[in-house]
């Protein structure tokens, strides 16, 4: 029904352009000389030429679309292998352009993105296919229970798929930003095209953060797999180029997690250089309990930037002097503990770390990630540790007033 009524349109329009034509030509033909005649007859013809150009176009791409969709049916691609925690991945020993065949037709050229981005992306199909649908897992250990991330794959939004096609911009700079949770799959063609064209140079700090959390989402995935580690660098690594709230604190949360439930103070240390680095205060409940699931002490900087939470609210003295009050709460720390840091395990026993009331927190922005929440416990509930921080930074307090006293009588 639909064909037959565009067929009668097309043939009303055709008879409407014609006699507009012909009606000019026979009210004027005895005006007309033979050239005049084949400029009119040439200039009648243009719609019908134009119109077959475009019908032959799309008859083309039409078949050209399934011809491809009939070779992925039939192409025949080993899965990714998975054991209970770990999984091998079959990947290239480098990104090179993938081969055009009777195997695949790519709309994807991975040549211009390097090995250390490449090997950290996921791929739904063709010769780099690294993904399977079924559940990615893995298992954390934290605050002496077992917690087991299943990561299933239907809906992973970084999810690379080399079959749909890209469209180079005329003008990058007029392409729609990706929409809020954005996912490859879900993007135009042009912003997929913007998309690949941030994975050639993920660190320029200009590039859109819509691009960012793409990726990033791949990141997340990959932190519950034998790539940890890169994920990590690489997730620290965007931390340092994109200042993004959003981005840094679903970063932050992430990161902690991986740190706590892999007991990895080496990745911590990194993290906290991360911290002080784009200055951020992360929330002292969780700052805390990561110190303390690795056993890091906690030390001056720490009780001064969370003197807010630790309840100590007179800023007087820390504003005229800072380094006058820090050189005082170094020193009663050290006159307290015997040492310039403090172990949290001296307040926080087993028994009272879990009986400690929790917080449940979101530890990764990837929806497609179940089981993404983790419980902290509050740290600052406990009124004993509380008690002797406030007590350490009033000290410090009265010895630099104290102090500034004695320097005015000079």
């Amino acid at each position: 029904m639909k064909n037959t009524f565009t067929t009668i349109l097309k043939m009303c329009l055709s008879a409407i352009w014609l006699f507009y034509i012909f009606s000019g030509i026979s009210s004027n033909y005895m005006n007309y000389g033979l050239g005049e005649f084949l400029v009119i007859t040439i200039y009648a013809l243009i719609p019908f030429l134009i119109y077959f150009l475009i019908k032959n176009h799309r008859e083309k791409n039409m078949k050209k679309r399934h011809s491809q969709s009939k070779i992925l049916e039939n192409t025949n691609i080993t899965p990714v292998n998975y054991t209970q925690n770990t999984f091998s991945i079959p990947s290239p020993s480098a990104p090179t352009p993938p081969v055009q065949s009777a195997d695949l037709c790519s709309y994807i050229d991975f040549s211009d993105i390097k090995k250390e981005i490449f090997d950290l992306l996921w791929i739904a199909d063709g010769p780099y296919r690294n993904f399977d649908p079924d559940s990615t897992r893995n298992t954390f250990t934290y605050n002496g229970m077992q917690i087991t991330i299943s990561a299933p794959g239907s809906n992973e939004p970084s999810l690379i798929y080399t079959s749909l096609p890209i469209s180079e911009p005329f003008s990058p700079e007029q392409v729609p930003l990706p929409p809020y949770y954005p996912s490859y799959e879900n993007l135009s063609e042009e912003q997929r095209w913007m998309y690949l064209r941030f994975l050639s140079n993920p660190f320029d700090s200009t590039n859109n953060i819509g691009y960012v959390f793409i990726f990033y989402y791949g990141l997340e995935r990959y932190l519950l797999t034998e790539k940890a580690q890169q994920s990590f660098d690489m997730i620290l690594r965007l931390r340092s180029c994109y200042k993004n709230h959003s981005f840094l604190s679903y970063s932050e949360t992430a990161l902690i997690a991986y740190c706590i439930g892999k007991s990895d103070s080496h990745c911590a240390q990194l993290l906290f250089h991360s911290f002080k680095e784009n200055n951020i205060t992360v929330s002292a409940d969780t700052y805390l309990a990561l110190k303390y699931s690795l056993g890091i002490p906690v030390n001056a900087d720490d009780i001064f930037n969370y003197r807010k939470q630790f309840l100590f609210n007179n800023n007087r003295y820390i504003k005229i002097c800072p380094d006058v009050f820090m050189q005082y709460l170094q020193e009663n720390i050290q006159n307290k503990y015997n040492s310039t840091t403090i172990d949290l395990s001296q307040y926080y026993s087993s028994e009272v770390f879990k009986s400690l009331p929790a917080t449940p927190i979101p530890i990764v922005a990837n929806t497609s990630i179940k089981n993404r929440i983790i419980r902290i416990p509050d740290m600052l509930s406990y009124e004993p540790f509380i008690t002797d921080m406030l007590s350490l930074l009033t000290n410090a307090h009265e010895n630099t007033k104290a102090y500034l006293a004695k320097e005015r009588k000079k």
